[in-house]
C-alpha cells in the first residue's frame, strides 16, 4: 500500500505538534515561548523525515525492480545518500540535541550504511557555532560579571564547536591563556521538547518500516543528554580523574566555574578531537608502525582493569 508524501508529512505534523504541545503545559510561563520554538523545530524535522520515508518508499518499496540486481544496490546506495544529506541539514539548523544524534550516528560504523556515516561525521568536528555576542551573554549570566572584567583578550572564533557546546581561546588579566567552553544558549531548554519530538518522528518511522527500529536510540539519547548538559557532573568526574592521577604531571582537568560554563587554565598547542588517535600518537612521539599496537595494548590494559566497560 502506497502513501503519498502529503500524508506522511500531515500525520507526522499532527503527532508531534500534538505531542510538543501536550508537553509544554509541563513548563512553567517563562518556558512555554520555548515550547513554541520547540514545536517549529520539530515541524522541520518531520517535513525532512516525510521526505526521507517518502523517497524510500518511492526508490526502493516500489517493487519495480529486483532487489538482488547491481541497479538495486546503486539506487540504495544513492538513496542512502540523500537521506543522510538531507538529516545533515537538519542537524545544522536545529542544533543542540539534533546534531547530538547526527553526531552518535555518524559513528555507528557497525549498524548504519557507510553513506550516513560518511556524511554525518563531518559533525564530530564541524558543528554549528552560536554567535558571539549569544555567548557573551551566557558568560555574563553565569560568571555574574561582563566578559571584559574577567579577560583581557577573548578570540571571537571558537577553537572548536560541539553539540552542546563550544570553546574559546582568552587570556586572564594575569597573563595566563586559558580555554573556555561554553554551553549553547538555551540548548538544555531546546532538548527537552527536541526529544520528544524525536522519539515520536522515530515511532512513526518505526510503524512505516518496522524492519528499522531506532527507538534505542532516543531512550539512550534521552538517559545521556541531561547529564552532558549539567557541567556540574563532568566538574565531579574531573575532580576524581585529577585527584586518581595527580602523580601525572602531564595529566591536566579543566576547572568548572557554573553548570554552564568550563574554565580551562591549562591551554595545550595540540587542538585535537578525542577520538583522532593517530594524530594524538603523532603528537605523543609514537611512530606510526607502532600506534596500532599501542592502541590495542591499551584497550587490553583497560578492559583487564574492568575500566574500558565504563568508558
Amino acid at each position: 500500500m502506497m502513501f503519498s508524501a502529503g500524508w506522511y508529512i500531515g500525520n507526522l505534523l499532527r503527532l508531534g505538534l500534538l505531542g510538543v504541545g501536550s508537553g509544554a503545559v509541563t513548563y512553567n510561563l517563562d518556558e512555554l515561548e520555548t515550547a513554541g520554538i520547540g514545536a517549529l523545530r520539530f515541524g522541520r524535522a518531520a517535513v525532512t523525515v516525510t521526505k526521507i520515508v517518502a523517497d524510500y518508499k518511492t526508490s526502493l518499496y516500489s517493487g519495480n525492480i529486483n532487489a538482488e540486481s547491481e541497479e538495486y544496490s546503486n539506487i540504495k546506495s544513492q538513496t542512502h545518500l540523500r537521506a543522510a544529506k538531507k538529516l545533515l541539514d537538519l542537524c545544522c539548523v536545529n542544533g543542540g540535541a539534533f546534531v547530538k544524534v547526527g553526531q552518535h550516528m555518524g559513528s555507528l560504523e557497525y549498524l548504519l550504511p557507510m553513506e550516513y556515516v560518511n556524511t554525518l561525521k563531518v559533525l564530530h568536528s564541524k558543528a554549528p557555532e552560536s554567535p558571539l555576542q549569544e555567548i557573551k551573554e551566557v558568560l555574563e549570566e553565569e560568571l555574574k560579571c561582563k566578559p571584559e572584567d574577567l579577560f583581557v583578550e577573548f578570540e571571537p572564533k571558537p577553537l572548536g564547536a560541539a553539540s552542546l557546546a563550544q570553546v574559546h581561546r582568552a587570556m586572564l588579566h594575569d597573563g595566563r591563556l586559558v580555554a573556555v567552553k561554553i554551553q549553547h544558549p538555551l540548548v538544555k531548554m531546546h532538548s527537552k521538547v527536541d526529544m520528544k519530538g524525536m522519539e515520536l518522528l522515530v515511532q512513526a518511522v518505526s510503524l512505516v518500516f518496522p524492519e528499522f527500529d531506532f527507538t534505542w536510540l532516543v531512550e539512550e539519547m534521552k538517559k545521556n543528554l541531561p547529564r552532558e548538559l549539567n557541567f556540574t557532573a563532568e566538574a565531579h568526574n574531573a575532580e576524581r580523574v585529577a585527584a586518581q592521577f595527580s602523580h601525572l604531571p602531564w595529566l591536566k582537568c579543566p576547572r568548572f566555574h557554573s553548570h554552564r560554563v568550563v574554565l580551562h587554565t591549562q591551554l595545550l598547542a595540540l587542538n585535537v578531537a578525542i577520538c583522532d588517535l593517530p594524530t594524538l600518537l603523532a603528537a605523543a612521539g609514537v611512530h606510526p608502525s607502532r600506534q596500532h599496537a599501542v592502541i590495542r595494548l591499551t584497550c587490553a590494559f583497560l578492559r583487564k582493569t574492568g575500566q574500558l566497560q565504563r568508558l
